[in-house]
């Protein structure tokens, strides 16, 4: 198994498997994350610098009270000759938290989380300008097992690829309850302000190499040349698929002069001068080009 790792402060690559497949992980810190909490009750606050990450319904001096978070992950690093198969997320129970009036997950709290479809910062989010997502693009997660439960290699693949495979834009995902109504639900993540760098949220993606797609093999784009020639003629065809043809030089008369298999631009050479016909064959079908050798 061949392996290979590069290492920042973002990220680590690995090659895992002879077939150019490879593990991307993403478990950024406070100057390069993009994650916050918004509030409905403090609608215009910005809560993006505390260590905790929260969802949950709960009260406020006797009113509904509403936590929700956004999260996302900078991709621009994954090359373009590169394309995501799976994407896996894990976030981690925060038992170090001063804020909440909670110390660990409550209720039947499932959680639901969307795929958020515009862009945001975490500078800038507020309740009142939640970025739009996309409604039917989500995935739901049953309540927690454990009050202390971290929820580890969460399956998101769905809200990064499409089903045929190709990508999603990626601006990252919503995280809240999905019943946000009933009171005292909750879920208590740590956040990318953490100070225990193995807490933050982490991404894990599959990546597979993009094989470019291959032309099929076209005969009739076949060309030799130079024509005329004093012997070596070249036979060319742009695709990519078109090796391992069969070639068949004929004299004027119908006469075999040489036969062989050849890769797509490769050279022969007719050793006497006169009018032939060159066969290229591929599978059933072939093509005939005719050269005359001074």
């Amino acid at each position: 198994m061949k392996q290979l790792f590069i290492s920042t402060s973002l990220l680590f690559l690995i090659v895992i498997t002879s077939h150019a497949q490879f593990l991307y992980e993403l478990q950024p810190g406070p100057e390069d994350a993009n994650d916050a909490v918004v509030f409905s009750i403090i609608k215009d606050g910005f809560h993006h610098e505390r260590e905790s990450l929260t969802a949950y319904t709960w009260t406020y001096q006797g009113a509904l009270a509403v936590k929700r978070f956004y999260i996302s992950f900078d991709l621009s690093e994954i090359p373009d000759s590169l394309e995501i198969q799976k994407a896996e997320l894990s976030l981690y129970f925060n038992d170090t938290d001063p804020f909440e009036s909670f110390d660990e997950h409550h209720g039947i709290n499932p959680i639901r989380m969307y795929r958020v479809t515009e862009p945001w910062e975490e500078s800038e989010l507020n309740w009142n300008n939640q970025p739009e997502i996309d409604i039917d693009n989500f995935i739901t997660l049953p309540p927690s097992s454990s009050t202390t439960q971290d929820y580890l290699n969460i399956d998101v693949t769905d809200l990064f690829i499409e089903l045929d495979g190709s990508p999603k834009e990626q601006y990252g995902m919503l995280i809240r309850m999905v019943d946000e109504q009933d009171f005292y639900r909750s879920v208590l993540f740590a956040s990318s302000n953490h100070q225990n760098p193995a807490k933050r949220p982490k991404l894990t993606l599959t990546l597979n190499e993009v094989v470019p797609p291959v032309e099929p093999c076209d005969l009739d784009e076949i060309i030799v040349f130079p024509n005329p020639t004093s012997g070596n003629v070249t036979i060319k065809e742009n695709s990519s698929d078109c090796e391992f043809l069969r070639v068949a030089v004929f004299n004027n008369l119908g006469q075999l002069i040489i036969k062989q298999q050849v890769k797509d631009l490769s050279e022969i050479h007719i050793p006497i001068a006169g009018s032939f016909f060159i066969r290229v064959s591929k599978g059933n079908d072939h093509v005939v080009r005719p050269v005359i050798v001074y």
